[in-house]
């Protein structure tokens, strides 16, 4: 099934917290005195999230997509080793709305910094 309803922030939120867990444990066996607090930002590890998703997508489209019709979906979609994008149609349109609000996100920030720049 596809993240939704706030589960992706979830999960990144859960490896957020286990990256500092472990290198805080990292930091006690080396005997570091290096601060981890705060050492991956929540913003920086969602817009790194965004951009592999986009950058997911465009794999994807260029290289499964390109002969992608219902019945290949349909030929694929008990196969456990078929991507599930690859396999389930209700899938593959979750990825790509999910794919068309993140390019939006940037879109309008590239907009923001172009607006910003000429004036």
């Amino acid at each position: 099934t596809t993240l939704c309803n706030g589960q992706e922030k979830e999960l990144i939120d859960y490896y957020l917290k286990e990256l500092h867990d472990q290198r805080k444990v990292y930091q006690q066996e080396q005997q570091s005195d290096d601060d981890v607090h705060n050492d991956y930002p929540r913003n920086v590890a969602l817009r790194h999230y965004q951009l592999a998703t986009i950058d997911y997508f465009r794999f994807i489209l260029g290289r499964f997509w390109k002969d992608a019709t219902p019945s290949k979906f349909e030929q694929r979609k008990n196969s456990k080793n078929t991507v599930l994008v690859n396999r389930n149609i209700d899938a593959a349109f979750a990825l790509i709305e999910k794919v068309d609000n993140y390019l939006h996100i940037f879109e309008e920030e590239r907009k923001e910094k172009e607006d910003n720049f000429s004036t």
